[in-house]
């Protein structure tokens, strides 16, 4: 099994390298000893005081002011090649609010789905339907602030098991237990599938409004977008949307509750070249390149 390698840069004055020390020590135990096992994979995480010193085949997670969308954080791979990720600082009232269990949101989900396209079959959470293809969003079915957990005093997110897609009776379905119905979604999440038949996308949604299942089409990701991304940005802008205009409560939608008989050393020159990479990438996806204001993303 190889061992991916993930750095935490930050680029604003409210993380210092200190702080960014802390935190991701807290991820690499929260990988090592919880989510690893778990879902097959090893990674190093370390903190980083530059982009400009990042070795070849790392993965950046970068933490600024602005990230140019109206998130707490997402992670891209629009080259299908190495992805990274980008978490905006906030404090929030309390720690579970605040910036460090988005880095562990992205980091997990980036080394469960790298590339955008992991999928589990499972019986759909829609009535009649069948089975279906669930994108893997580990994190997202209980992402909200209220279902963290720590990690040496460090807030971390949940994150779902393998069998939460496919299961068919009550259990233990997330590391802090917060999940116990396979397919349950929490207050404030999401999942998200395909029908392998009709390649129509399907979402359930739990928002401040109530809960409902939204159609998203055949073909959710434009050219470019790789598909995790896409539907992170689309549905955590529709999520602000019903917050922003105070959606009345929706009666929630009936669900299907179906049942078994139904940082690597190198020379240094190689390391700027490969921040400069970096530099490069980001600031294409993000628009600011020459101090450009970010373009609008696909709507919802």
């Amino acid at each position: 099994m190889d061992t991916r390698r993930i750095v935490l840069v930050s680029e604003t004055q409210f993380v210092p390298i200190g702080e960014l020390a802390k935190v991701s020590s807290a991820v690499q135990k929260q990988v090592n000893d919880h989510f690893g096992p778990v879902w097959g994979v090893r990674a190093a995480v370390d903190p980083l005081a530059s982009l400009a010193d990042i070795p070849p085949n790392t993965w950046p997670v970068v933490i600024r002011d602005n990230i140019g969308i109206s998130q707490a954080g997402t992670h891209w791979n629009e080259t299908r090649d190495k992805p990274f990720a980008l978490v905006t600082f906030r404090e929030g009232d309390t720690p579970e609010e605040g910036w460090q269990p988005t880095v562990s949101h992205e980091i997990l989900e980036m080394l469960a789905d790298p590339y955008g396209k992991e999928f589990r079959t499972g019986p759909s959470l829609r009535p009649g339907q069948g089975p279906v293809e669930y994108l893997v969003e580990v994190c997202d079915p209980c992402q909200a602030a209220g279902f963290v957990y720590w990690v040496d005093d460090v807030p971390v997110s949940d994150f779902v098991f393998p069998d939460y897609y496919t299961a068919f009776t009550t259990g233990t379905y997330s590391h802090a237990g917060n999940i116990t119905d396979p397919r349950d979604v929490l207050a404030g999440g999401y999942v998200s599938w395909r029908d392998p038949v009709t390649g129509m996308w399907t979402q359930f949604v739990v928002s401040t409004a109530g809960a409902e299942f939204r159609d998203l089409g055949t073909t959710p990701a434009p050219p470019g977008v790789h598909l995790r991304g896409f539907i992170d940005r689309q549905t955590d802008a529709y999520l602000a949307e019903l917050a922003a205009r105070g959606v009345r409560k929706k009666r929630k939608p009936r669900v299907a509750r179906p049942t078994a008989a139904d940082a690597r050393s190198c020379h240094p020159a190689v390391r700027r070249a490969e921040g400069e990479r970096w530099r490069r990438r980001i600031d294409s996806v993000l628009g600011s390149a020459g101090g450009s204001p970010p373009p609008p993303f696909p709507p919802s």
